[in-house]
């Protein structure tokens, strides 16, 4: 199996939350990333005209027991900000999330912060320039999204290619969409979020926990029933497409604690949607296309009614 980026349309991904970005250049806390208050000590102005320049800010060029990155933010930092910063009370919580390498609202935080504050140093930020930035960043973070896909080899086949074979694996796949169906997929997953962001109450997540959960086992059971080689294309759909509704799942699932994740997962969401529809369509017609019958006793039956 592998790991392919999760791929969003720029405009879903810039449209609703370029606004939040530039809010939040002005909210998050210092201490988040590791600025504090300016202590009034002298610092030697950072002058970053190459990117070379941009490599050594890890250093301490003043000898100040300070990178010179916290620097250049410390300089940059209007006091004002600084002061609504400060007045934000950062819990435990807080730090264990942007500390996070997998929180991409951490990571967007930081980035933009720092880069908005180079920005700064060196001459007015347009409205257009605020545009691309947010553009950029989240784009990137987004990116870092992947997808499990699965090949030939992850799953289980078999040579066989006799009728019984086939209907074997009809009843086999039956029975586990019906079990699918019990568990919503593809269905509530709006409403969740919708109600979430309404009260803000994080314990309405638990639901898309456990249908993260649900989906695993779905994965495990596509990957182990044997599949006739005829049947590997239409399989081989299926379970790519719900391993992808899986990761928008698991994206909104984390919409507390990490928002700009279920941003992403959420402006997908109808497209996987749709895919999953089709896959499983898709994967039925392969019974009509062989001439796979089923009685009215067989789990399969219930394939061809759909």
């Amino acid at each position: 199996m592998e790991q392919q980026p999760m791929t969003t349309k720029r405009a879903l991904i810039v449209v609703g939350i370029t606004g939040f970005l530039i809010i939040l250049m002005f909210i998050i806390p210092g201490e988040w990333v590791g600025v504090g208050t300016s202590t009034g000590v002298t610092k030697k102005p950072l002058i970053l005209k190459t990117k070379e320049e941009l490599g050594l800010l890890n250093k301490d060029t003043d000898n100040n027991n300070t990178a010179d990155w916290k620097d250049l933010l410390n300089t940059t930092t209007n006091e004002k900000v600084r002061a609504v910063a400060n007045t934000l009370t950062v819990t435990e919580e807080d730090k264990t999330r942007l500390n996070d390498k997998n929180n991409l609202t951490a990571s967007l935080g930081k980035n933009l912060y720092t880069v908005s504050a180079y920005l700064q140093k060196n001459g007015t930020v347009s409205e257009s320039d605020q545009q691309k930035l947010a553009e950029k960043l989240v784009t990137e973070e987004a990116s870092r999204i992947t997808v499990t896909t699965y090949t030939t080899t992850d799953i289980t086949t078999t040579k066989d290619t006799t009728l019984l074979a086939k209907k074997t694996y009809g009843n086999a796949l039956a029975t586990l969409l019906k079990k699918a169906n019990t568990y919503n997929l593809g269905d509530s997953d709006v409403a969740v979020i919708k109600e979430y962001l309404t009260s803000k109450d994080a314990t309405l997540l638990d639901s898309l926990i456990t249908k993260r959960v649900h989906i695993d086992e779905i994965i495990t059971n596509l990957r182990t029933m044997p599949v006739p080689y005829s049947a590997v294309p239409y399989h081989m759909l299926l379970l790519n497409t719900i391993s992808a509704y899986r990761t928008t799942i698991d994206g909104l699932s984390q919409a507390d604690a990490d928002p700009l994740r279920a941003y992403v997962a959420f402006s997908s969401l109808l497209t996987i949607n749709k895919e999953l529809i089709t896959s499983m369509a898709t994967v039925i017609h392969y019974f009509v296309l062989e001439k796979v019958t089923f009685t009215p006793q067989e789990a399969g039956y219930s394939l061809l009614q759909r």
